[in-house]
């Protein structure tokens, strides 16, 4: 197979996808890391496991933390942001391909539970889709790079306002 060959592009894609939603994840986790260590184990007394709980945990701190009031609007950007991707990421990682991907469309399906019970979902997705995919979580990856960086400042901000008031 060479890499122009559609195939191996689809799988190259996934890998993508899978491999940028593990480095989006860890963002959010240090995050919520840096977040429990400076009062967020009052908000809940364990670290959040899944990214349902870790994006509540998130918007949590951020409203009862002090020091995180100022990079709320941008939490809950990024919030929402991974919300919307969630869905579109699970039905392509947690699906399971109905036939093997030898067309243009990789066809996909999902048991969901719900309120309704138990329902199926499907999906079929081209590589144009996924390479979409791929650069809108990408883009929300970066989101999340740079609330690394805003809630560190603003841990350290506060900090400094506490260590002067101390003088």
């Amino acid at each position: 197979m060479s890499d122009n060959d559609p195939i191996t592009s689809r799988f190259v894609l996934i890998g993508l996808i899978t491999v940028t939603w593990a480095k989006l994840e860890g963002s959010i986790d240090l995050c919520n890391h840096l977040a429990f260590e400076q009062g967020g184990n009052q908000v809940e007394k364990h670290l959040p496991q899944s990214m349902n709980r870790k994006l509540t945990f998130m918007r949590r701190c951020h409203k009862e933390l002090t020091a995180l009031n100022v990079v709320e609007v941008h939490a809950n950007t990024l919030i929402e942001s991974v919300r919307s991707l969630a869905l579109r990421r699970n039905e392509l990682i947690h699906g399971v391909a109905i036939t093997f991907p030898t067309g243009d469309l990789l066809h996909l399906f999902k048991l969901s539970h719900g309120e309704g019970g138990l329902s199926a979902v499907t999906a079929s997705l081209s590589n144009d889709d996924l390479r979409n995919l791929f650069l809108e979580i990408l883009r929300v990856f970066n989101l999340a790079e740079d609330h690394v960086v805003a809630v560190n400042s603003a841990f350290l901000s506060q900090s400094t306002k506490d260590q002067d008031s101390d003088i």
